[in-house]
């Protein structure tokens, strides 16, 4: 069986019209699977309907797609989506209701978002009656209110994501610096246990920023332990019923010591934690690096970051007063502005090139992602992936379809495979280049 997935698709309208060769080359991989996976970072409304109001706050684009891309989708092969995002809920709990209605409606499946948390966990099964694949979808970069809540016997859950969440962990100089910061900005600041520090601005006794004392050289980041063990349950569960099991995390973090191209130690650590408790692949994407390493732990692969699949955020037709309130800087009258003054402001805003991290986003020394195809032998188990190179059309290229990824080959490919291997090298993962496709042995 051939199993492919995808990192961020942010699509917002129609592209099997886009006359780019290469484009339908990238297609034709996505196509050629037996299972396809895209992670949606988007949302599916029509700016109303019941709750569907923007957020407060939302994950930098308040997010919106036609119910068409579907189509578009399915065409492409996608016969699921992971859901769990910064982005799940720039729409609040109608955004979110309205795109799973919509997914459900096309007969996609889908994981990471419910109407409550035992819906959120739950993994969307895609394959056949003789070949089980469950897909288990969350995300650690998120706005605190958009965590799915457990029910309770005596009261209902609450609609959201599937969270994974994290702490920092820290020496004693760089916890004693944090404890006097907070306690500076005026935050409550209470010691939990004897190695453990919960804090939190004044009032907000729920969004807590938990800190403890560990063996550490400066401050690195661990899996909540609550979060850990829910999760592990949650792949133990799911490998009972199904022959395969993909965890999908969406997470922006990255290892401050290293740069945006490397993962954050939890996100390590949840991947091993993840094939320990039966996890066949480990998927983090979201990075926006745009690429980061793949490592092969106890024979199963674990990528960090793929790449990102559709860019078409600047599609997007409305957004609201906050969207402009943040850049108001560059806008003669954020209230009047147009979605394209907005967009062009925050372009000028220094989002692109801010102080931390440096280079900010898509800041990779190739830029391009893969679709990577995962060869599923007779055991179940993925014993070959080949790595199928692409970068993104400009206006240039495609009017109309900016964003779109392109197949590339010759010494575009190379220089893509060849950036990956120095990423995978902490690793210790090897791609062979094959005429301009990386192929991991992975068994």
């Amino acid at each position: 069986m051939k199993f492919a997935f995808t990192g961020d698709s942010i699509l917002n309208g129609v592209v099997r019209d886009a006359t780019s060769d290469r484009f339908h080359q990238i297609v034709q991989r996505t196509q050629s699977a037996d299972i396809t996976l895209t992670h949606l970072e988007t949302l599916i409304h029509d700016y109303e309907g019941p709750e569907v109001y923007p957020g407060a706050e939302a994950g930098w684009t308040w997010m919106r797609s036609p119910r068409s891309i579907l189509d578009e989708l399915s065409w492409m092969g996608f016969q699921g989506v992971t859901l769990a995002s910064n982005h799940t809920m720039d729409y609040s709990y109608g955004g979110m209701k309205s795109t799973i209605a919509a997914l459900q409606d096309a007969g996609m499946a889908h994981a990471g978002a419910g109407n409550d948390l035992n819906e959120a966990s739950a993994p969307a099964i895609i394959g056949t009656d003789d070949f089980k694949v469950g897909v288990i979808s969350m995300a650690s970069s998120f706005q605190p209110f958009s965590r799915a809540g457990e029910p309770r016997p005596d009261i209902g859950g609450r609609p959201g994501l599937n969270p994974l969440r994290f702490r920092y962990v820290a020496d004693e100089e760089h916890l004693n610096q944090m404890r006097q910061m907070w306690k500076k900005m005026g935050w409550w600041v209470m010691q939990i246990a004897a190695d453990e520090w919960w804090a939190h601005p004044a009032g907000l006794h729920v969004g807590v920023t938990k800190i403890r004392l560990g063996d550490v050289d400066g401050l690195v980041t661990d899996v909540d332990p609550l979060d850990l063990e829910r999760h592990r349950r949650s792949i133990e569960k799911a490998k009972e019923t199904c022959d395969f099991v993909m965890v999908h995390v969406h997470n922006h973090e990255w290892d401050p010591k290293q740069g945006i191209h490397a993962p954050p130690e939890f996100a390590k650590q949840f991947a091993r934690a993840s094939v320990d408790a039966g996890c066949d692949l480990f998927v983090a994407e979201g990075g926006h690096a745009s690429l980061r390493g793949i490592e092969v732990y106890k024979g199963k692969p674990v990528f960090y970051d793929p790449g990102d699949f559709f860019r078409m955020s600047d599609n997007v037709t409305k957004f609201p007063t906050e969207f402009f309130e943040r850049n108001h800087f560059n806008l003669p009258d954020y209230r009047t502005a147009t979605v394209q003054e907005g967009l062009a402001a925050r372009k000028n805003s220094g989002a692109d090139n801010p102080e931390n991290p440096p280079g900010g986003y898509f800041c990779g020394k190739v830029e391009g992602g893969f679709v990577p195809i995962c060869n599923i032998n007779q055991s179940g188990a993925i014993d070959q992936i080949e790595l199928h190179p692409y970068d993104w059309s400009t206006s240039k290229e495609q009017a109309g379809h900016v964003g779109i990824p392109l197949a590339i080959d010759g010494a575009k490919a190379n220089d893509l495979i060849g950036y990956e291997q120095e990423l995978c090298d902490p690793f210790g993962t090897t791609i062979r280049n094959e005429n301009g496709v990386g192929v991991i042995d992975v068994t």
